[in-house]
């Protein structure tokens, strides 16, 4: 009786783990505009983010990673855009985002989830070269 209970208990965490990640994927879908950052503390002019996008697109956790896109503008060829694919884990406090040029990953973020709700997201990440900590603001469009 006692590893049934045991069973069961490990089942409803994982259970709870995975929809807890899923209330987060699914407050993502759709665009978002990013609307602040922060490098170290320190507010970044808003002419270096204005204008970011993210698109989430709609996904299931348990499938695997999801799909997204990433819009910069840029004054001399246009709007650049980026696929990536991301996923949420532990709880929907991690969010891991990886962008790929052909084929092979180039950059992967690991960020902490700051906040979370329908309208805004607010995320923090270790540049990839390991000194600066940046904070992304998004807000839904």
């Amino acid at each position: 009786m006692k590893k049934i209970l045991t069973l069961l208990a490990l089942l409803s965490v994982v259970v709870w783990s995975c929809s807890k990640d899923q209330k987060v994927v699914k407050q993502l879908e759709g665009d978002w505009t990013v609307t602040n950052m922060t490098r170290n503390g320190t507010a970044v002019a808003a002419s270096e983010y204005s204008g970011m996008k993210y698109t989430f697109e709609n996904c299931k956790v348990k499938k695997g990673d999801c799909d997204g896109t990433l819009s910069v503008p840029d004054s001399t060829k246009g709007t650049y855009s980026q696929a990536f694919t991301y996923n949420i884990q532990d709880k929907g406090e991690i969010i891991n985002i990886k962008f790929s040029i052909l084929g092979l990953t180039a950059t992967a973020v690991v960020g902490t989830i700051e906040e979370h709700s329908d309208s805004k997201f607010v995320y923090s990440y270790t540049e990839s070269q390991g000194t600066d900590k940046i904070v992304e603001t998004l807000t839904k469009n």
